[in-house]
């Protein structure tokens, strides 16, 4: 489910490593999930929590 929404989403690039996919999973353990994006953790964005 996390790969969907990264992969639908974006906001976020996954750069694919170079180990072996186990079975059953959709991307390799040694890839990298990259914000496109610089993060701005005071931004708002739609169905978040903002913590003060």
């Amino acid at each position: 489910m996390l790969f969907d929404v990264l992969t639908k989403n974006s906001r976020f690039v996954i750069v694919e490593g170079k180990e072996e996919t186990d079975a059953g999973c959709s991307m390799a353990p040694d890839s990298l999930v990259v914000p496109k994006t610089s993060l701005r953790l005071c931004q708002r964005l739609p169905g978040t929590v903002t913590l003060r």
